[in-house]
């Protein structure tokens, strides 16, 4: 069979076009988010193939072709991953590129039952005296709601919202505005409960000031 080009095979830096990296599991750029991007690119520059088992090999690639387009895809694969993960998923030579990016999967796949049962414990323990100030408190408690939420473990938003509030714990400060949201109906947004927090809160440090 003839040789076929691949646009894959311009690209001379995968970081160039694909400027993040996959950190450890806790860290950075998170797993989903990857691999959502890297899908896109693969897909753009038409080497799916090389990822994704469901979709099928060109009939017209010959085995030299494939095989160099495929190392093309696993250096991008290894290179936008941090170098502990590359560690991970090179268990012995001549692994291709799906199989790297299956052990990956599975790595994280591995992981994430702990992370969701850490970041599920996490959650109501969120306590606005734990932060100085309540935009640090707000997106602390919002992050793990949209982290889970990626995992598979979505919070409903009035969940969040009530949990915002009851994390306000027993200040007398935010007595008034914490009812206020809590007898809303409907229960405000978690934005709309926020925006109400710091407002409350810049209100609160003016008095002190005057």
């Amino acid at each position: 069979m003839a040789n076929v080009y691949n646009p894959a095979f311009a690209i001379n830096n995968i970081k160039s076009i694909f400027p993040v990296v996959l950190g450890p599991y806790e860290e950075g750029l998170r797993y989903a988010s990857w691999v959502e991007l890297f899908r896109t690119h693969a897909c753009a520059y038409d080497v799916l193939d090389h990822i994704d088992a469901s979709v099928p090999r060109p009939p017209l690639v010959d085995d030299s072709t494939w095989n160099q387009i495929d190392a093309i895809v696993k250096q991008w694969i290894c290179g936008t991953i941090c170098e502990d993960l590359v560690e991970n998923i090179i268990l012995n030579g001549g692994a291709t590129a799906q199989e790297l990016w299956t052990r990956l999967e599975t790595l994280f796949q591995d992981t994430r039952h702990r992370r969701v049962l850490y970041l599920q414990r996490e959650f109501p323990e969120a306590r606005l005296r734990d932060f100085g100030m309540m935009l640090d408190y707000c997106t602390h408690v919002k992050t793990i709601a949209d982290e889970l939420a990626e995992l598979g473990n979505p919070i409903p938003e009035r969940k969040i919202v009530s949990q915002l509030i009851s994390g306000l714990g027993d200040s007398s400060e935010y007595n008034t505005i914490a009812t206020v949201i809590n007898q809303a109906d409907p229960l405000p947004s978690f934005n709309v409960a926020r925006y109400r927090l710091l407002l409350e809160e810049y209100r609160l440090i003016w008095l002190r000031i005057d």
